[in-house]
């Protein structure tokens, strides 16, 4: 629930921003329309629900597959709509966050941060057993470890973390996505649905 109510904060913030920096609600409606392939990223956001957040799955193999068919879902929408603002940086975010789930099976994560933050029950399972939902736990034989979950957000903010480098870069992508689509005259997405 805290992820849904910060993903709704996020998207509501983007789109204020856009407004108040001479954007439109007309302009983001009728741009969001003209996305390609859109339905993909919904899509790809509940399956992410369903697999990290609904059960509480005791089957690692099955939420690692589960992780990768969001990506699956994912790739062809950013692809498609490659030249909408703020989509190259959304997909370096996810296709950093990507590489460091193939290297090592998950998202590695530290445990001591997840205790820092107050969440035992997920540290206890990555310290248990190694690993927790998507999450595997971050040692010293991490692939890439710079990439892993470890950063987290000053107090003001509601869901604190731990996020990746890829993480940021995919939300700072869809800020500029959202504010974009405000702000677009309807030329852009005319002549986006003609290239393809």
């Amino acid at each position: 629930m805290k992820t849904l109510l910060s993903t709704l904060v996020f998207v509501g913030l983007a789109i204020l921003v856009g407004l108040f920096t001479g954007g439109r609600l007309s302009r983001l409606v009728y741009n969001t329309a003209r996305l390609r392939l859109a339905w993909l990223a919904p899509l790809a956001l509940i399956f992410q629900w369903v697999f990290f957040e609904l059960p509480r799955m005791d089957r690692h193999d099955l939420v690692f597959a589960g992780h990768l068919l969001t990506y699956g879902l994912i790739i062809p929408f950013m692809w498609a709509n490659r030249k909408a603002p703020g989509m190259p940086l959304l997909a370096a975010g996810l296709g950093l966050n990507l590489l460091v789930i193939i290297l090592n099976g998950g998202m590695p994560v530290d445990p001591e941060t997840l205790r820092h933050l107050g969440q035992p029950t997920m540290y206890q399972e990555l310290v248990t057993r190694g690993w927790s939902g998507n999450a595997v736990a971050l040692t010293d034989r991490t692939f890439l470890p710079f990439l892993a979950d470890r950063l987290v957000l000053p107090e003001p903010f509601p869901a604190r973390g731990p996020y990746s480098v890829g993480d940021l870069l995919t939300y700072a992508g869809g800020f500029w996505l959202l504010t974009g689509l405000t702000r677009l005259r309807p030329a852009w997405a005319e002549a986006s649905a003609e290239r393809t």
